[in-house]
C-alpha cells in the first residue's frame, strides 16, 4: 500500500510540474515601465499566452523611442517548452568573449541570470540576451548606438521582480 501511495505522489508530482501555466501575458506587460532609459513607450505594449498539447508559453513585448535611439524588448515565458528554451538560450551556455573593431559578443552572469550580449559597429546595433529559471527569455534590442553599459541600464529599468 505504500508503495501504491509513493507511486501515486510521485505522478501527481510529475503531472503538476508538466503543467505548469506560464506566466500570464497580462502578468509579463506589467514588467515595462513607460519609460526606459529615458525612451518613450511607442504603442501598446502587445503579449500573448499559447497552450498547445503541452507546451505552453507567454511573451509580452515593448518599443520604445527616444531621437534616433530605438528599443525592442520582449520577455517570454517558456514555462512547459524546454526545448524552445534550450534554442533560444543557445548561446548563452558557451563561454565567448569576442571583440574586434566592428563587434564584440561575450557571455556572463547578470544578477544571477545567464546572458549574451552582442554589439555590431557598422549597423549601431546592441542586443542583450538573459535566461533564467529554465523558463524566462529577455532579450532588448538596441538600434543606434553600441553599448553594453547602456543595454544594462535599460535592463535595470525593468522591474522583473514581479516574475518571481
Amino acid at each position: 500500500m505504500r508503495k501504491f501511495f509513493l507511486i501515486i505522489s510521485v505522478l501527481l508530482i510529475s503531472f503538476s510540474v508538466y503543467c505548469q501555466t506560464p506566466t500570464p501575458h497580462a502578468t509579463l506587460q506589467k514588467v515595462f515601465p513607460n519609460t526606459v532609459f529615458g525612451a518613450k513607450l511607442t504603442g501598446d505594449i502587445e503579449g500573448l499566452t499559447i497552450n498547445i498539447e503541452g507546451t505552453a508559453f507567454s511573451n509580452a513585448v515593448a518599443e520604445y523611442v527616444k531621437g534616433k535611439l530605438d528599443i525592442k524588448i520582449s520577455i517570454i515565458d517558456y514555462v512547459n517548452a524546454n526545448d524552445m528554451v534550450d534554442a533560444m538560450a543557445v548561446d548563452l551556455n558557451k563561454d565567448l568573449n569576442y571583440s574586434d573593431e566592428n563587434s564584440f559578443a561575450k557571455t556572463f552572469l547578470l544578477d544571477g541570470k545567464k546572458g549574451y550580449i552582442m554589439g555590431d559597429k557598422s549597423a549601431k546595433t546592441t542586443t542583450l540576451i538573459l535566461a533564467w529559471n529554465n523558463r524566462f527569455v529577455l532579450t532588448i534590442n538596441l538600434t543606434g548606438k553600441v553599448s553594453e553599459s547602456d543595454v544594462k541600464a535599460i535592463y535595470k529599468d525593468l522591474d522583473l521582480s514581479i516574475l518571481e
